[in-house]
């Protein structure tokens, strides 16, 4: 199926839905023939999704899901989705089409005849181990049939998908695309058009690409979150420089820093990191703090005052004799308590 198009064949409907949907009941959101709809419970690789398919009352059958699959005999139509799959269809059947629709490998057993033969999703080879005869081949950019057991009806070969420009050509043995170029977003590696989101990028996905030399190389990549855009790669947040604390999330696009964790005696101002010591304390000074609120956990207090929670309170002339308020400062002519009291014998202030 291309652009979720259906395929109709002699009054048959052989196809499954759309990327993003899936067949289900349309009375009890199973998996199943029905309609197309979004539902993750349907997809592939889900514990959810149905490995025997469906079959329609006039032989349209279809299955979306990985691992061996078995063609039932009253088929006259079959199209497999999935990543990967081992195919056995009854031998010496006749079909109206056949779509083998696998992003991974697939391997299909046992001899057959069909109308139409549509290979699609994905770069990979599908083998067929039987003898295949076909009238059409419909082969997806990227794509490569093998046909261990032969390919006969010398069938016309026919381009689908990706928008290349090329040619598609068949013998006993094979069916290969020979491209000669390819849409944005794909690059023309061997005849074939290869999705640019191939080119490994960490953090991130590569979304244009070009061919410089005889490599294939990103010029455009979309970053994962805690990722930014730099040139054509993705750099992490974390790399954003903040001073005393750390960037622990950004704009993937323009790479400024969103969020930030600062370091143990400074709290977060929203994109930098300001000191503890900067939070007022009436009569002493913040000495420890919440690194995201700013709010003061710990003080020193000025001679004369004692923590309280986390403020000053003024001490009492006994608390000050008793040592409990501080150092006095040594500067005696800047000295004052915070209460007068007389000198003690011999003391002249």
């Amino acid at each position: 199926m291309q652009n979720g198009q259906h395929f109709l064949f002699h009054g048959m409907e052989c196809n499954a839905c759309p990327s993003g949907s899936h067949w289900v009941t349309s009375s009890s959101n199973i998996c199943g023939y029905g309609s197309c709809v979004s539902n993750t419970a349907c997809s592939t690789n889900n514990p959810g999704g149905d490995p025997n398919g469906w079959i329609k009352p006039d032989g349209g059958h279809g299955w979306n899901y990985d691992g061996a699959h078995t063609i039932p005999n009253e088929a006259r139509c079959w199209d497999g989705y999935g990543h990967y799959s081992t195919i056995t269809v009854p031998s010496g059947a006749r079909y109206t089409s056949v779509l083998v629709r696998f992003w991974g490998t697939a391997t299909v057993n046992g001899s057959f005849e069909t109308d139409t033969l549509e290979i699609s999703n994905g770069t990979s080879t599908t083998t067929f181990n039987g003898s295949v005869t076909a009238g059409k081949v419909k082969l997806e950019t990227g794509k490569t049939a093998k046909f261990k057991g032969g390919l006969k009806g010398k069938p016309k070969c026919v381009v689908i998908g990706n928008g290349a420009t090329g040619t598609c050509s068949c013998n006993e043995s094979e069916c290969r695309m020979n491209a000669t170029s390819c849409n944005t977003g794909y690059y023309l590696s061997n005849g074939a058009c290869v999705a640019c989101s191939t080119i490994s990028v960490t953090g991130g996905t590569c979304t244009a690409c070009s061919i410089i030399g005889s490599n294939e190389t990103c010029t455009g990549v979309s970053c994962n979150s805690g990722y930014y855009v730099s040139g054509t790669s993705c750099a992490a947040c974390s790399s954003i420089s903040v001073a005393n604390g750390s960037c622990t999330a950004c704009n993937s696009s323009t790479g400024t820093c969103t969020a930030i964790s600062c370091n143990s005696g400074y709290y977060s101002t929203g994109t930098s990191c300001a000191a503890c010591s900067n939070v007022s304390v009436a009569n002493g000074t913040c000495t420890a703090c919440n690194s995201s609120t700013g709010d003061c956990t710990a003080v020193s207090c000025n001679y004369g005052y004692k923590p309280n929670g986390t403020s000053c309170e003024k001490c009492t002339n006994a608390q000050i004799k008793a040592g409990l308020c501080g150092t006095k400062n040594l500067n005696l002519n800047n000295f004052q308590l915070a209460d007068p009291v007389a000198p003690e014998a011999g003391i002249s202030l």
